[in-house]
């Protein structure tokens, strides 16, 4: 694969992979950027301008691209706003960089592939934020048949792992049409029209209208629909009985919701439960 177009002047950030991610979507590379409002208020404009707007859309389609018009190279993790992230099999992607106040030690973070990954300071790289699952049964049993402690403990794996669910961001009828319009279909298909009505064939530049905008419409119904069954499909979810600590040390059981659990909970397993997470039998009859 040839990285030479984003490797040349690039400043690399240490990382270390998840074991959970597949070979073909493991990171191979981190290049630092930030954010430019040189290149944001006025090349990014001028640019657009000049080529009536395809380089907007180029920016959609093409990360060099957008790495060109948009950001400029760091070699400070602390200016740095985005990452330049590519994946074993040439796949690449900006994301954005998100601070957080869990201690001094981490406080930068973004999220890629469904996994969150923090900021050492002290290895002054990227870890994956994973629970370490791989344990003997005898350790598993000594760290964790007890639950965790309600409070402080609790409050900072939230912090840490997030809460246990799964929540689609709802997109505006207008956002989806937004989306659709610039896909390379309907851009073709606006040329066309505009071609049509040059060379004066007003009923063909009609039809296509017609069409699609119809096709838009079923798209976009489509979406939201879909959108919204997998809503309340993942509402659907049963309160928990979990087994913790309280201050003084003693067991509890405590009734609560499941996008409170986090890792190291004790799950009291009742009839015809549905568990909204994986986990590991301690103990049964």
């Amino acid at each position: 694969m040839d990285y030479r177009s984003f490797s040349q002047c690039k400043y690399r950030v240490n990382f270390i992979n998840s074991e959970e991610n597949l070979r073909e979507t493991k990171i191979k590379r981190m290049y630092l950027l930030k954010e430019s409002n040189l290149k944001f208020y006025i090349v990014m404009p001028l640019t657009a301008i000049l080529s009536m707007g395809m380089s907007l859309l180029l920016t959609l389609y093409s990360t060099e691209i957008k790495n060109k018009l948009l950001y400029l190279d760091t070699a400070s993790i602390k200016e740095a706003t985005h990452l330049l992230i590519i994946c074993a099999r040439g796949h690449k992607e900006i994301i954005k960089l998100e601070r957080t106040d869990i201690s001094p030690e981490h406080e930068i973070k973004f999220s890629f592939r469904f996994t969150k990954y923090i900021y050492s300071c002290s290895k002054e790289a990227f870890l994956p934020v994973v629970f370490d699952y791989q344990r003997t049964l005898e350790q598993i049993h000594s760290d964790f048949s007890t639950g965790i402690k309600i409070g402080e403990e609790h409050s900072k794996l939230i912090e840490k792992y997030g809460k246990c669910n799964i929540r689609l961001q709802q997109k505006s009828s207008f956002c989806i049409f937004t989306e659709q319009i610039i896909n390379l279909f309907y851009i073709i298909q606006l040329y066309s029209i505009i071609i049509f009505l040059l060379d004066e064939y007003e009923v063909y530049a009609i039809c296509m209208v017609i069409i699609s905008t119809f096709s838009i419409y079923n798209e976009i119904s489509d979406i939201k629909a879909n959108m919204q069954h997998l809503e309340k499909i993942l509402d659907q979810t049963d309160s928990v009985t979990v087994r913790r600590l309280n201050q003084e040390g003693g067991i509890v059981l405590l009734t609560l919701d499941c996008d409170q659990l986090v890792p190291g909970d004790v799950i009291m397993v009742s009839d015809n439960l549905s568990l909204p997470c994986d986990a590991i039998l301690l103990s049964g009859s």
